[in-house]
């Protein structure tokens, strides 16, 4: 069927709904009608039949359905294709974040309180100037990520040269594990030899004074302990 607009101002997102297993749990859409809900919930079940991936974009006329995949949920939402994928999947990880913080996926939860965050969030995507603010910090992190990308790609070029580089670090890492061993035994080696050092000279003081003693009172020190 044909979709008709009702708003002037077109939004990035005008459906989107929370699927867990065969049953939607919330839905809601923004100035469009038509019978695009019957082709989003056909190309979920294609998707999770082919298992082609976690997320995946089709092209609908002038829109795109864009899917996010978490285990047994699914999270879509139909966005203008002027807009860019990189938009609609921003959404899907907003709203998928929102929703696991509010849920637990129990049997108890009330999903519909989730209508007005969804709805809030589609708001926030229906105003230009936030489209335009995400679209720019995408492309800031894209070019991030290619220089990022570029640098991994010189490192792996330059291989042998890491190889070599831990190689080295390898050897001065075990000769510094070496190095600390022998300081260690050579200090207990240093306290020990000034420990029998000092007994020496202790033993010397010792004899010495024996012997002068042994000079005035005889071998067996008698005047030591005599009472005169």
């Amino acid at each position: 069927g044909h979709l008709r607009r009702h708003l002037t101002m077109e939004p990035a997102v005008v459906y989107a709904f929370v699927a867990k297993g065969e049953d939607i749990v919330i839905r809601e859409r923004m100035g469009v009608s038509g019978k695009f809900e019957k082709t989003a919930w056909e190309a979920l079940v294609k998707l999770r039949k082919n298992k082609t991936g976690t997320k995946t974009s089709i092209k609908v006329q002038q829109y795109t359905m864009n899917f996010k995949l978490v285990d047994d949920w699914a999270f879509m939402c139909m966005a203008t294709k002027g807009k860019g994928s990189s938009v609609a999947f921003l959404f899907l990880k907003e709203i998928s974040e929102a929703f696991f913080d509010m849920f637990t996926g129990g049997f108890d939860d009330d999903y519909s309180e989730f209508s007005e965050v969804l709805m809030k969030k589609m708001r926030k995507y229906a105003n230009p100037a936030t489209v335009r603010k995400l679209v720019k910090i995408r492309k800031g992190l894209s070019e991030v990520k290619d220089v990022m990308v570029e640098n991994i790609e010189k490192v792996l070029k330059h291989g042998e040269k890491i190889e070599v580089l831990v190689d080295k670090t390898e050897v001065l890492r075990f000769s510094s594990d070496r190095f600390q061993k022998q300081s260690r035994n050579l200090r207990r080696g240093l306290c020990w030899a000034n420990f029998k050092m000092k007994m020496f000279y202790i033993l010397i003081c010792l004899v010495v004074i024996y012997i002068m003693l042994a000079t005035q009172c005889g071998l067996g020190l008698e005047c030591l302990f005599s009472d005169e």
